[in-house]
C-alpha cells in the first residue's frame, strides 16, 4: 500500500520537513475531493501558528502545484516519468493513465483559484469564522480584532483613574 492509496485520514508522507507533508497532502487533498460535486478550493483547510508560517506555507503548497502539473504534462505528453520528485512518480505508478489529463484539469483550476485557498494562521481562521458567522457567534457588528491592545489598555487606566481616584475622595 502507499500514500495514494491511502484515505487522507491515514496518510504519512516520509519527508524532510513538515511543510513537504502539507504541500503533498493538500495536492493528494484536492485530488480526492475534486471528484466530488460542487467542488471548491477553499473546502480544504490549513491552518498555521505564524503569518511567515502561512505565507511560507502557501508559497510552497503553490510551487509543489505548479510543479505536480508540469511533471502530470511531461508524463501525458510523453509517457516519461521524472523521478526529480518521488511524490508525482510514486502519484503517477498508482494512477490510470487515461485519468491524468483529468488531475491536469483539476491541480490547474485549483492553482487558477488558489489565491481562495484556505491557508490561514489560527488568529486569521478565527477571524474568518467570526466575521462569516457573527450571529452565530454571538458577536455585534461591526466588530474588530484587535491586534495591539495598548489603546484600549490606556483607555481602561484613565477610565478607572477617573472613576475610582478622582471621583472618590478620601
Amino acid at each position: 500500500m502507499n500514500n495514494f492509496t491511502h484515505p487522507l485520514t491515514k496518510i504519512s508522507f516520509q519527508s524532510n520537513s513538515f511543510a513537504t507533508a502539507i504541500e503533498r497532502l493538500f495536492i493528494k487533498a484536492l485530488l480526492e475531493k475534486s471528484a466530488e460535486k460542487n467542488f471548491n478550493i477553499k473546502s480544504i483547510l490549513v491552518v498555521t501558528f505564524t503569518k511567515a508560517a502561512a505565507a511560507e506555507l502557501r508559497a510552497r503548497i503553490l510551487h509543489q502545484l505548479k510543479n505536480t502539473i508540469s511533471l502530470l504534462v511531461l508524463y501525458k505528453n510523453n509517457k516519461l516519468i521524472d523521478d526529480s520528485d518521488l511524490f508525482v512518480r510514486e502519484f503517477i505508478l498508482c494512477r490510470d493513465y487515461q485519468i491524468i489529463a483529468t488531475d491536469i484539469a483539476v491541480l490547474t483550476r485549483a492553482a487558477q483559484l488558489f489565491d481562495q485557498a484556505s491557508i490561514f494562521t489560527i488568529h486569521g481562521f478565527c477571524q474568518k469564522i467570526i466575521k462569516d458567522y457573527p450571529l452565530e457567534c454571538k458577536v455585534s457588528l461591526p466588530f474588530e480584532i484587535m491586534t495591539d491592545n495598548e489603546d484600549i489598555i490606556s483607555e481602561l487606566v484613565h477610565s478607572f483613574y477617573r472613576e475610582q481616584i478622582l471621583n472618590n475622595p478620601l
